[in-house]
C-alpha cells in the first residue's frame, strides 16, 4: 500500500503543482493582456480628447463668429430699413452704413472657410453684395437729390425701397441658415449623455 500510496501523492503533488503553475501562468497571461489592452485603450482616450478638444476649439471659434456676423447683418438691415422708409424728400443720412457693411464683408472673407463648409456662404455673400449695392443707391440718390433733378431722385428713391426689400429677404434667410446650424454646434460642444 505503500507503493499504492507514494503514487497516488505523487500524483496528486503532480496535480497540484500542475494546477497551480496552469493557474499563475494564466493569471500572468491575462494581466499582460489586460495591461496591453489598458495601455492602447488609454492612448485611444488620450488621441479622442484631443481630438474632441480640436473640434470643440474650432467649434467655439465658429459660434463667436457667426453671432458677429448676424448683428452686422441687423444693423445693416435695420439702417437700411431708416434709410428706405423715410421720404425721397428727407432721405435719412446713411450714418455708420457703409462701415458697419465694410465690417461686414471683411468679417465674410475672413470666415469663409468657415461659412463654405457650413454650406452659408452664399446667402451671406448675396446679403453682403446687396448692401453695398443699397449705399451705391444711397449716394447715387444724393447726387440726384444734390443736383435737383427730382424725377431721377425719385426713381432713385423707388430703386433703394426695392432693394430693401430684397435685402430684408435675404436677411431673414441669413438668420434662419445661422438659426439652423446652432443646435448642432451646442450638441456636439456639450454632448448629452443618453440611456
Amino acid at each position: 500500500m505503500t507503493s499504492t500510496q507514494s503514487i497516488l501523492a505523487s500524483i496528486l503533488t503532480s496535480g497540484a503543482v500542475s494546477t497551480l503553475i496552469i493557474v499563475v501562468f494564466r493569471s500572468w497571461v491575462e494581466s499582460r493582456i489586460r495591461y496591453r489592452y489598458q495601455v492602447d485603450l488609454e492612448k485611444l482616450k488620450n488621441e479622442l480628447m484631443l481630438h474632441l478638444e480640436a473640434t470643440r476649439s474650432l467649434l467655439e471659434q465658429r459660434l463667436a463668429v457667426y453671432p458677429q456676423m448676424t448683428a452686422l447683418a441687423y444693423q445693416v438691415r435695420n439702417l437700411a430699413r431708416g434709410i428706405a422708409c423715410s421720404g425721397a424728400s428727407t432721405l435719412m443720412d446713411p450714418g455708420d452704413l457703409p462701415r458697419i457693411v465694410l465690417k461686414l464683408e471683411q468679417t465674410l472673407y475672413v470666415n469663409v472657410f468657415y461659412l463654405m463648409q457650413d454650406e452659408i456662404f452664399e446667402p451671406v455673400h448675396k446679403f453682403k453684395n446687396s448692401a453695398i449695392s443699397f449705399v451705391q443707391l444711397v449716394d447715387d440718390f444724393r447726387r440726384a437729390s444734390d443736383d435737383e433733378f427730382p424725377i431721377e431722385a425719385e426713381q432713385v428713391h423707388n430703386q433703394l425701397q426695392e432693394r430693401y426689400r430684397v435685402l430684408d429677404e435675404q436677411y431673414q434667410l441669413v438668420v434662419q441658415k445661422f438659426s439652423d446650424i446652432l443646435p448642432d454646434w451646442v450638441n456636439l460642444i456639450h454632448p448629452t449623455i443618453e440611456g
